[in-house]
């Protein structure tokens, strides 16, 4: 997998732009900026091409500038992501699980729209107001 995430991304930030950044060290396969509902960056996944440009990108803290600041710059250590969680789920409002940690949020036109992480018991209240239909 030569996936990286980053963060902190401005607020302009395109995919266009964020593969263009990053094409500057080798081939972008794929370059995604996630935003919220109300059109903030979230995050950026990168796809490389080659895995030693993610090892350079990785090792080397000067070739990557976003607004003249080096980003948070990781590969991620599961496959799925709590973003790719979220983005791969259909429009309306979702209650899952990532980690040990609850998180309900909505999903409109492929886009997050809002999330609150909950406790576990905030989760089981929430299940049963929204979800549970067995007492229908």
């Amino acid at each position: 997998m030569n996936k990286l995430h980053v963060t902190p991304l401005p607020p302009n930030m395109t995919s266009q732009h964020l593969r263009a950044v990053f094409a500057r060290i080798g081939p972008v396969v794929a370059a995604t900026v996630i935003k919220d509902g109300k059109g903030n960056c979230i995050m950026g996944i990168v796809e490389m091409s080659c895995p030693e440009d993610v090892e350079e990108i990785l090792s080397t803290k000067d070739q990557i500038a976003i607004g003249g600041q080096r980003p948070y710059i990781w590969k991620p250590a599961h496959k799925h992501t709590l973003a790719t969680l979220m983005m791969g789920k259909d429009n309306g409002i979702h209650l899952e699980e990532y980690k040990g940690r609850w998180y309900v949020f909505e999903v409109g036109q492929g886009q997050l729209r809002w999330c609150r992480v909950l406790t576990q018991h905030e989760a089981a209240t929430f299940y049963r107001q929204y979800f549970d239909t067995s007492s229908d």
